[in-house]
């Protein structure tokens, strides 16, 4: 429970406000028991917890990790813990379609756009992202992996971002919505809401609402561990 206790302890008199687990790493799959019981304290805080999806990367060749990460993981997590935030990064590359459903099938499960340049997202993420999906996902880059410029450019150049009528305001109401538990009003709607292909980046968003920070690049996380 050390770990726990240092979490509240982050939160409560360092300033932080949200978590941030590698289940890669630690070789540690989002389901596991030893997980929940920071789970439940980041429920009690009412704070978000973000963690890494999908394949693991290659991170030392002498120790390949597991790839513990599957997005369905976060299936049992939901269900067990309805009033938490999750938030998959990464988005769930190879199993992007698995993270979808878990976005789609949870109200508290979101996905984070960062790590993989947009140019290289799934025509279902995309698709996702523009849809159905467009209040589920938080814009990021894991810089430095991305610089936030090119990551913009490149979600400029999409054909959706130039066509009348597609706009999506994922990276703001996504952001409010994980940290509030609520989503914008229509007046911070208008204020706040631009094409998703027209944004800068997450610090524009961030303007007038804080919420947006806590995704990873904006502040720092605690690391569960």
């Amino acid at each position: 429970m050390k770990g726990v206790r240092e979490l509240e302890y982050a939160i409560r008199d360092l300033g932080f406000i949200g978590a941030h687990f590698y289940p890669h790493w630690f070789e540690i799959p989002p389901d596991a028991a030893k997980v929940y019981p920071f789970y439940a304290k980041c429920v009690e805080l009412d704070i978000p917890i973000q963690m890494q999806v999908g394949q693991s990367m290659n991170y030392d060749r002498n120790f390949p990790r597991r790839s513990v990460g599957r997005p369905i993981a976060l299936d049992a997590v939901a269900c067990d813990f309805p009033e938490l935030k999750l938030i998959g990064i990464h988005v769930g590359i190879p199993w992007t379609d698995e993270m979808i459903a878990m976005a789609w099938k949870h109200q508290n499960v979101f996905i984070g756009s960062d790590a993989h340049a947009p140019k290289y997202w799934p025509e279902s993420f995309t698709h996702y992202i523009n849809t159905y999906g467009q209040d589920k996902v938080i814009f990021g880059t894991d810089f430095p992996v991305l610089d936030f410029g090119r990551t913009v450019d490149e979600i400029d150049s999409w054909d959706c971002a130039k066509r009348p009528g597609v706009s999506s305001c994922a990276t703001t109401c996504s952001a409010f919505t994980v940290s509030t538990g609520r989503g914008l009003t229509p007046d911070e709607q208008s204020a706040h809401t631009l094409p998703y292909g027209k944004r800068s980046s997450a610090s524009r968003c961030a303007a007038g609402l804080p919420a947006c920070r806590a995704y990873r690049g904006q502040c720092g996380a605690l690391a569960v561990r």
